[in-house]
This record gives structure tokens, sequence and C-alpha cells, in this order.
């Protein structure tokens, strides 16, 4: 899913607010709470590092360095406050929807708690580095990255004439910059690129859609993972990173000795 803004909250638990942008990513800035826009704690206009935490497509002066987390009381009402770099709605041939998300994850152990970090530097991959450093920041786990670069794209998404460099992947996308599988932190560009996403995401969870399109609401609503179960694809001890797909169809899965699994909704 487009993180095209985020930052990381104090409230009881650690926030982050995600913005969703439909078709096409289009410059879209998070004022309140302040967007980090790939920004750490540099001390120069420009972001250091576009492809710290994800992949947002904005400028490089944009959003806002870590100056230490917010906090607001239990119970107040946070006001989101964004703004689009490019029409929505204008006219006939622009059309923009908004999902925002929240996720929250913070259990005390450096592999998985969200973070907004203090380096500019991407985090490694498992088994590259240790990852485990806080001063790396992390939106999702290396873990779901993980999951992630293993599994079978789905190909029956429009592709225009995206070349996939034989990638057969999730982390390849038309979207400009991932058809080749470019790594931005931990973010998986399939599921940052289409909602809903048809896998569990695990963290991220609906709390608002606004769109241009009404009729798409029903849609949103029932298929929103807050409601609807996941499945996904457990592989066979057997399965090998450097030459196996993970599949996304449940025959495919047990044909290749997987386990098909349920997610449960969320239930919010």
């Amino acid at each position: 899913m487009p993180r095209s803004s985020g930052v990381v909250l104090a409230l009881l638990f650690a926030l982050v607010v995600a913005f969703v942008v439909d078709v096409a990513q289009a410059d879209v800035f998070l004022d309140f709470p302040p967007g980090s826009n790939n920004r750490a704690t540099e001390a120069n206009r420009g972001r250091n590092n576009a492809n710290r935490l994800f992949d947002s497509q904005n400028n490089n002066r944009g959003g806002y360095n870590h100056g230490g987390p917010q906090y607001f009381f239990s119970g107040s009402t946070v006001t989101v406050g964004w703004h689009s770099h490019h029409a929505c709605g204008d006219d006939a041939t622009a059309h923009c929807t908004f999902i925002l998300q929240v996720g929250c994850r913070t259990t005390g152990n450096p592999n998985t708690d969200m973070r907004d970090g203090s380096t500019s530097n991407t985090p490694p991959l498992l088994g590259a580095a240790t990852p485990t450093g806080v001063q790396f920041g992390m939106h999702e786990t290396p873990l779901s990255y993980d999951n992630c670069r293993y599994r079978m794209r789905n190909r029956g998404l429009f592709g225009s004439q995206t070349t996939y460099s034989g990638s057969n992947k999730a982390t390849a996308t038309y979207q400009q910059g991932t058809s080749t599988g470019t790594r931005f932190g931990y973010e998986c560009p399939e599921e940052r690129d289409y909602y809903p996403y048809w896998q569990p995401t695990g963290l991220w969870r609906d709390i608002a859609v606004f769109t241009d399109e009404p009729a798409r609401c029903a849609q949103y609503q029932a298929k929103s993972e807050n409601v609807a179960d996941r499945y996904y694809c457990v592989p066979p001890a057997t399965f090998n990173t450097l030459t196996d797909t993970n599949p996304i169809d449940e025959s495919q899965c047990t044909i290749s000795g997987g386990v098909w699994t349920r997610s449960p909704a969320f239930g919010a």
C-alpha cells in the first residue's frame, strides 16, 4: 500500500497513519500529524534516502524530520490533515481515493516494534545483516517483507506495458520504480499499490475512505480486512527461497505441498 506519508506517534502505543492513493500515487503530503516523507534527522533541506521506509513518490524536500514523538491523551480526537500536489476530482479524468489506515505494534521486541528510527539508511534484509538495531526505522517487519519477496505476484492485475524483468514476485508492480522490485524499507509494493489487498497485511487497519467514486464504497466496506478474512499459503519445509515462489491460489498452494491458511479479520 502507498504510505505516502507516515509518522510514529506515542498514544499508549505507536501509531502510523498511512495514505493509499488509488490508481496512481500523486504527491500526497501528510501535514498533521506531520509525515516523514522518509526523512529521519537530516541537517539539510532534502531527505537523504527516498527508499528508507516507503515509496512516497514525493519530492525530496517534503516531510518533517523526526523531532521526538508526539503525545496525545487517551480519548483525544486527532485531526488528520493532508494536501495533494496534483488534481483530484476537478474533471472527468482525475479521480482520487484516499484510504486512511492505522498501524500499531509495540512489543518491546526490536524485531517487530514500529518506530521512526534515527538513521537515513534503509533497514537491511534478514540474512544480510541484523535488522534489529533500533536506529533503523520500521513500518513493517523484516519477516513480512520476506513473505512479500517470496510470494507470487498477481498476474491478473493491470500491467500496462511494464517489463517485469523476469520477476514473478509481489515486489514487482507496474507502478514507477517497482517493476524490477526496487525496495523501500520493508514495504510490500503490491500491497501498497492495490487496495483492498488479498493477502493478510498483519498490521494496517482501515479507519476511513474518501473517494469521489462512491459506487465503490460497498466494495471497500465488504472487502476491508477489518471485516473480511484473508488466506495465504504456508509453504512446505522444502521451500527454497532461491528458486521457489509461494502461490497465492489455494489449488496451487496444495499442489506445491503447502497449507492454505486462514488469517482472521481484525474484527473492527
